[in-house]
């Protein structure tokens, strides 16, 4: 599972025959023919490798930066709700929909946001 406000992976499990699989490449391989650059020196976690992965096909874009507008984004969402605003009005407001507006509003909750 890929987390879109954070831009990090929260949940990740291959099939174990993917697993080993993508495992057996990494070792067998020449690491520079799919991952320039990289050197492994151990098996990559199922997280780690997803994580590899998602820095390869969105080169040169910082996905740290969206991190933190998605932060503020929410954390203004969360403020803007105990101010009284309807998840509805937010979502309009924001370009999401209700029930993301929602998860925001619960997650920042939690948070002591």
């Amino acid at each position: 599972m890929f987390d879109l406000d954070t831009h990090r992976v929260a949940g990740f499990a291959l099939k174990g025959w993917a697993e080993q699989f993508l495992q057996a490449r990494a070792v067998y391989d020449d690491p520079a023919a799919c991952l320039e650059g990289y050197k492994p020196t151990r098996l990559l976690t199922s997280a780690e490798a997803m994580q590899c992965l998602l820095e390869l096909l969105y080169v040169g874009k910082s996905l740290q930066r969206k991190t933190f507008e998605k932060r503020d984004r929410n954390a203004e969402i969360y403020r803007r709700y105990l101010a009284g605003e309807d998840s509805m009005v937010l979502a309009r407001a924001y370009g999401l929909s209700d029930r993301r507006i929602r998860t925001i509003i619960e997650c920042e909750r939690k948070r002591g946001g």
